[in-house]
């Protein structure tokens, strides 16, 4: 490939002249500076040598010609020297010339200007080598020649011209030795240049051809890339679902994709483009003017929601996206955008309007409709609660007076008579309760507590309600409980009870023989959440599988007929099943026909945090013997494992032919538990065999609650009832065989100290205006000796304290006229300390700030109702007797001049020996021979903190101690007592819901306080907490919450009247 050659050349002579000019920057600039200070040196010396008549001009030369040497340096930084060297060659000759001719004229001295001249001609050879500069030395050579030779004659001159002239054509010599060598090197050096530019050329060629190959490809690249592009967009420009525009300002459509088109009702972009969209009525002029001005402003836009026209006239709602291009002088260029068709959608929020404002006006007349069906509700709850009050009333006075006339002595025929009353009474009772439960659940008012309680004694006593039924029916029910359980959970143990009474009183009415079994054992979870278990297993009738879906429906029996056949209302299973679920657990049934039933449950129970009972010593069961004698093998096995859990070696038979043949073999047994009823045989004759067998072991017979026979008690070594409980048999059986073993009846009975006023007498006031807490107060005082004197209130308490000198007051802090505070605070006022009797609160409010109070006033110490006698005997222990004027207390004594209204205390005049069993105020502890289940428990009580009610085994010990002290030993004081509550109480129930009636709050606390502290007294500790209750809601309105405390109370108090009727009747 032919090379220009050129370029090359031009840029070669482009190299030799930056090296020059960089060589004359580089090297003139430092010689004409140095010329400079030569000439700056001649100045001087003409200053200090020249003659004064020429000092100053000479010095003005050499001064002006230095300064343009410097200058001439200076200028040389600022323009190119090639182009400027011959002028400045000129100049510097001309001044040499003049400077040579002034020394000349002054000094006629050669050699110095000779000097000058060579050193001008050495600079312009050195540094300005050029033609200009060598024809210019030449001229002045010539001239400097004419010079000497017009001057005055002298061989000096000839020579100095001569040797100028030489210097002259040496310097022509040199110049043109030094271009010849210069153009030589430099022809060397182009030669170099030129084969380097020739090489980078190569490669700036051939780098260059890559290039241009690959911005040829790149281009190529772009190309096709550009084309895809423009075929992409165009696509999606035709494709995209959104309509696409151009329009100019004026409203022309520019632009427009295939689904604007469309959308508009146009076949063709054709037949719409070049179209005024808004002089054509398609855009609204009016709204897009605003949405111009918005888009002129913001040059952006999203979102704007508008409306088009298509062709045929219907309005298309689009939501529009828009962006304004502008032109360089501002101005828009033209609008560009995407509309989206939202029509469906806009008529799809259209119609939900028009929905929602159906809709709310369904709600609107739902909640009327609410609104209604609460007042519905709620009058059909008050009509239930009406009806219960009406019909439970006179059903308590007939199941009362029945269960009274059935221990009279009636003929055969009056009996069946009396049993049938009270059995439709019972059963009409049970209907009543199971249907207010029910509609309790439905209404969901139902809350549950959470609270400790003892599993073991909730279970058993569940049980034994059943028991005398079961009994009748001679069917065997026991219970089950795996040992290794923990005994103290968490949880309503009421609500458990009442399921287990309907699952065990279905199992035994479904029941003809055979057994009822209630095992409980550990579910599948662990820890403090774990799943208690429960099972109630039948021999009964059984229920066919198809039919087992109906069984927790409510109203709703497996068979119809079973109704008709068994009774009852078909509620109990929905009942149990709703409030298992509520509890979080879960219920189910196993049957086959014929063989029985097994209804088990399910729910969470935690561990308590602490015990509610004292672990039971059985060491002196340990290695102990023990034969059981049952026919049933359930109880055999369930006896054996609960025994050798307490470390006992057990042997089971279930002959009493068997026990007596083990015995004549010589067999050893410490106990031997038999049971009354044997098949075939009598087990009271078994046990008396036993017992003359067995010398040392002791005999002990199981039978049915109230089948003792007092006849075997000679021979044999105790009795246990059945179904037998955990706690009664390890009571019995330690008491067998631990001597030292003291049982917590025994442990009371020595609480009992009739001699306390022989060693410590004192003289007692009682204040208390309540009839029934009056006697409670005396009989207790009584039974440790001591006689007292009663008022009504605090005022005849400050008469009867300045009438006598009494060693110790019982004040109770409510009482009419004067209270209990109030009274005290005088009795300090007016009484010296050492000089007043001791004050002793008796009260039913037992919270703290109700003690702080009564210390307050200046009381000596605080007794809480019920009272126990323990209590009361420890209080009294620490009062100290005062004599007077040194007369003992027995001679002080008289009596108090009592107004005529107040009370005067009654004691008993005798005392009975009764081995029955105790009142209790809760159903669970109440053990009738009926199936009266629990009764409904009122639901705003469920969730009253636990601080302001006691454990339900707590509560249950302070209703069995304090009936056990007031019955027990004195059953005709406990009737006298429990006929005078049943005398006094109706008018306070009738106070409280008349001063209920009239929205009386203060009436009615002071009636719930009366009520209570009655209650409390008595021990029925559920009542007494209930209106404990409505005494202290400070808050409830008379619509709401207060109607349902009063009404709970009413519910309680009418639940408890035939159990204190029946326990009377027991008692005479």
């Amino acid at each position: 490939m032919a090379i220009n050659d050129e370029p090359l050349i031009e840029a070669k002579s482009h190299s030799i002249q930056s090296a020059l000019k960089e060589y004359g920057f580089d090297i003139v600039r430092p010689a004409s500076f140095l010329l400079g200070v030569v000439f700056s040196i001649v100045a001087a010396s003409h200053l200090i040598f020249s003659p004064d008549e020429f000092k100053i001009t000479l010095a003005v030369i050499a001064t002006g010609t230095a300064a343009i040497s410097f200058f001439i340096g200076l200028a040389l930084q600022k323009y190119d020297l090639r182009r400027h060297a011959h002028g400045i060659s000129g100049f510097l000759a001309y001044l040499a010339v003049i400077n040579c001719t002034a020394q000349l004229y002054f000094y006629q001295d050669p050699k110095q200007t000779t000097l000058l001249v060579l050193l001008v001609m050495a600079a312009g050879f050195v540094f300005l080598s050029t033609r200009w500069l060598v024809s210019l030395i030449a001229v002045m050579t010539t001239a400097w020649v004419v010079i000497v030779n017009n001057s005055p004659a002298s061989p000096d001159w000839i020579y100095f011209g001569g040797i100028l002239l030489g210097a002259s054509c040496l310097s022509a010599l040199v110049h043109v030795a030094r271009i010849r060598s210069a153009t030589a090197w430099f022809s060397k050096r182009e030669q170099e240049a030129r084969a380097n530019a020739l090489v980078e050329a190569l490669a700036n060629v051939e780098t260059a051809f890559q290039e241009g190959e690959e911005t040829r490809r790149q281009l190529e690249e772009a190309a096709r890339s550009a084309k895809r592009n423009e075929l992409r967009y165009r696509n999606l420009f035709e494709n995209v679902p959104a309509g696409i525009y151009r329009v100019s300002p004026d409203g022309t459509l520019l632009a427009a994709n295939s689904s604007l088109v469309n959308m508009l009702g146009f076949e063709s972009a054709d037949e719409i483009i070049s179209t005024n969209l808004k002089k054509q009525g398609y855009l609204d002029s009016s709204a897009r003017e605003r949405f111009e001005e918005m888009l002129t402003k913001n040059q952006v836009l999203r979102g704007y929601e508008t409306t088009w026209t298509c062709r045929d006239g219907t309005i298309l709602y689009v939501r529009e996206n828009a962006n304004a291009v502008m032109n360089p002088d501002g101005s828009v260029r033209y609008y560009e955008g995407t509309i989206e068709d939202i029509t469906d959608r806009k008529r799809a929020e259209a119609a939900v309007r028009k929905q929602a404002r159906k809709l709310a006006n369904t709600v609107r007349e739902l909640e009327k409709a609410k609104v209604m069906a609460e007042a519905a509700t709620r009058a059909k709850g008050e009509f239930l609660a009406n009806m219960s009050h009406e019909i439970r009333t006179p059903m308590n006075a007939v199941i009362g007076m029945t269960s009274l006339l059935r221990d009279l002595q009636l003929t055969k025929e009056q009996a069946e008579y009396v049993e049938t009353i009270r059995v439709s009474g019972e059963s009409l009772l049970s209907i009543i309760n199971d249907i207010l439960d029910f509609s309790k659940i439905e209404a969901g008012r139902v809350e549950f507590e959470v609270k400790p309680f003892s599993l073991r004694s909730c279970v058993e006593g569940s049980v034994d309600l059943l028991a005398a039924k079961a009994a009748e029916k001679r069917i065997d029910l026991y219970c089950n409980i795996d040992p290794r359980i923990n005994d103290s959970l968490v949880g309503d143990s009421t609500r458990i009870r009442q399921i287990i009474v309907n699952l065990v009183s279905n199992a035994v009415k479904f029941t003809k023989k055979g057994e009822v079994a209630v095992s409980v054992r550990r579910g599948q979870g662990e820890g403090k959440d774990g799943l208690i278990d429960i099972c109630v297993r039948d021999t009964g009738i059984g229920i066919p599988a198809e039919k087992q879906s109906r069984l927790f429906k409510a109203f709703s029996q497996a068979d119809s007929s079973t109704t008709r056949k068994y009774g009852g209302t078909g509620l109990g299973l929905a009942i149990s099943k709703r409030l298992v679920e509520l509890m979080g657990g879960k219920i189910w049934v196993e049957s086959e026909m014929g063989k029985g039933s097994a209804f088990r449950f399910s729910v969470p129970l935690k561990d308590a945090p602490e015990s509610i009972a004292t672990p039971a010593d059985t060491a002196a069961l340990r290695g102990k013997k023990i034969l059981i004698v049952d026919n049933n093998p359930s109880i055999l096995k369930v006896l054996s494992i609960q025994t050798e859990y307490w470390g006992m070696e057990s042997t089971a038979v279930q002959r009493g032919s068997d026990a007596v043949a083990r015995l004549n073999a010589g067999e050893h047994f410490d106990i031997i538990l038999i049971d009354k009823l044997l098949p075939g045989e009598n087990g009271v004759e078994i046990a008396q065999s036993v017992s003359k067998i067995s010398k040392n072991g002791k005999t002990v017979i199981m039978c049915a609650l109230g089948r003792r026979d007092a006849a075997a008690n000679d021979f044999v070594s105790g009795w246990i009832s059945k179904p037998v409980k955990t706690g009664h048999l390890l009571d019995a059986l330690r008491g067998l065989l631990d001597h030292s073993y003291t049982s917590e009846k025994e442990e009371d009975r020595e609480i009992l100290d009739s001699g306390m006023a022989e060693r410590h007498p004192l003289r007692i006031l009682i204040a208390e205006d309540n009839l029934i807490n009056q006697k409670v107060a005396t009989r207790i005082l009584e039974r440790l000796g001591y006689s007292a004197d009663v008022v009504a209130n605090g005022m005849e308490a400050l008469i009867a304290i300045r009438n006598v000198d009494y060693d110790v007051v019982l004040m109770d802090v409510q009482m009419p006229e004067m209270d209990g505070l109030e009274a005290t605070r005088q009795i300090r006022s007016k009484y010296e300390d050492d000089n007043r009797p001791k004050i002793i609160a008796i009260t039913a409010d037992a919270q703290a700030c109700d003690r702080e109070a009564c210390f307050e006033a200046g009381m000596d110490d605080y007794l809480s109702k019920p009272v126990r006698l323990d209590q009361v005997a420890s209080a009294l222990s620490n009062v100290q007797a005062r004599n007077i004027d040194g007369s003992t207390i027995a001679e002080s004594r008289q009596a108090v001049d009592r107004p005529a209204s107040a009370p005067v205390s009654r004691t008993a005049d005798r005392t009975v020996q009764s081995n029955k069993g105790s009142v209790d105020a809760t159903v669970a502890e109440v053990s009738l021979e009926s199936t009266t289940a629990v009764s409904e428990q009122p639901e705003h009580m469920v969730e009253a903190p636990v601080q302001k009610r006691e454990a339900p085994v707590a509560r249950r010990k302070v209703a069995r101690e304090e009936i056990k002290l007031l019955g027990e030993d004195d059953p005709e004081f406990l009737v006298e007592l429990v006929q005078s509550y049943l005398d006094l109480t109706p008018p306070m129930i009738t106070d409280i819901v008349q001063n209920l009636a009239d929205c009386d709050r203060d009436k009615l606390k002071k009636s719930a306080h009366k009520m209570k502290s009655s209650s409390a007294q008595l021990g029925l500790v559920r009542l007494a907490t209930l209106c404990g209750e409505l005494q202290d809601d400070s808050t409830g309105t008379f619509e709401n919450e207060l109607p349902l405390r009063v009404r709970a109370i009413v519910d309680e108090y009418e639940r408890l009247v035939p159990l204190l009727l029946h326990k009377m009747s027991l008692l005479r």
